[in-house]
């Protein structure tokens, strides 16, 4: 299968669900500026290499979904 036939079954998958919706949503309304951090990623890679106590990572935290419908919409129930 050429790459092209590939990407437009993918389309046609994606355009009739869920995650469509939200891709979607997220390109046209979510993402608010694009932005170059190759100089901080530069700087974050010396700092993992030398000294970790540099080094800038985010924060983390589970988030527990409640509403069971939303569970279920999203596949982790």
């Amino acid at each position: 299968m050429k790459r092209f036939e590939y990407i437009d079954d993918l389309i046609e998958i994606l355009e009739d669900s869920f995650v469509y919706e939200i891709l979607k949503q997220f390109n046209d309304e979510w993402i608010l500026e694009i932005e170059d951090i190759t100089d901080f990623v530069d700087a974050q890679r010396n700092n993992a290499i030398s000294s970790l106590n540099e080094l800038v990572v985010p924060a983390e935290s589970v988030l527990f979904l409640k509403n069971q419908s939303l569970q279920k919409r999203l596949g982790i129930l």
